[in-house]
């Protein structure tokens, strides 16, 4: 379900989310519960990401980063620029079974994501950056039922 999901909602750039004892990096992917998916500004790097043809005329090639940290904000940041939606799966949660940089050196990606972002003049900021802007609740007798977020 998830692909058609994307679909659906004409993800370009998306994500399942994460269940609620899974590992991941921001709250804001977790699950939300009386939610299909999510359109928002951001979409994680991983453990899983869908990549739409549509998106990979801007994004590849990709850029030459040994963590790839960072690049989510730097996907994200070019779907909006292209009028692209990104958004998360709620109806199809994964679980992450260890915690991001378990077994690399979380300090040497952090500076190489700050050195990537600096490099490419972005400064998310995190109140923009993690929200939804419109949230699937039904989807019935050729009807999706959203909610709009200003």
């Amino acid at each position: 379900m998830f692909i058609p999901l994307c679909e659906i909602m004409d993800l370009k750039i998306s994500q399942p989310a994460h269940r609620y004892h899974s590992y991941t990096s921001f709250t804001f992917n977790y699950r939300k519960w009386n939610s299909i998916g999510r359109v928002t500004r951001y979409v994680e790097d991983g453990p899983v990401t869908a990549f739409h043809r549509d998106a990979m005329a801007y994004l590849f090639p990709f850029p030459e980063l040994r963590w790839a940290w960072a690049t989510d904000i730097a996907f994200c940041d070019e779907a909006r620029r292209n009028h692209h939606n990104v958004g998360i799966v709620d109806y199809t949660a994964i679980e992450h079974l260890k915690p991001a940089g378990h077994d690399y050196p979380v300090r040497e990606a952090t500076a190489e994501a700050r050195a990537f972002l600096s490099r490419r003049s972005l400064q998310p900021d995190r109140q923009d950056l993690f929200r939804d802007t419109e949230i699937l609740r039904h989807i019935g007798n050729g009807c999706l039922t959203y909610d709009v977020m200003m």
